[in-house]
């Protein structure tokens, strides 16, 4: 059940109409409430004592995720590679604990962990 209008001459239907009307409605909606893109706020000038003092500030108040960061060294990155561990070690831990408790649970067996924070014995 559509109804044809006669428009420029040609048959256009009023489901034509409709989806035009509404295209140009939600387009010209967006398009107002776009706006353009914020401009930067201006930062001060740097006034620092001395060269260093100036590249720490800039390096402070950078934005972390663009900057680049210098190569870690051999003892960096083995304490790096000691701490991973450590956290594995932590999680491996806490893992087998959780599965106790569990375990515990299940048999019926009262979870709840004793002052010293060993669970209690079977």
């Amino acid at each position: 059940m559509v109804v044809y209008y006669q428009i420029a001459g040609k048959k256009v239907g009023s489901h034509y109409l409709a989806m035009g009307v509404l295209g140009a409605l939600f387009g010209g909606v967006k398009l107002a409430m776009g706006g353009g893109s914020q401009p930067k706020p201006a930062t001060p000038p740097i006034q620092a004592s001395s060269k260093d003092e100036e590249e720490f500030i800039t390096y402070v108040t950078e934005d972390p995720k663009q900057a680049e960061h210098a190569p870690l060294s051999t003892s960096e990155k083995a304490a790096l590679q000691d701490y991973r561990m450590q956290l594995q070690l932590l999680e491996l831990q806490d893992k087998r604990r959780k599965q106790r408790l569990v375990k515990d649970t299940r048999e019926g067996l009262d979870a709840t962990p004793l002052p010293n924070g060993q669970p209690p014995a079977a």
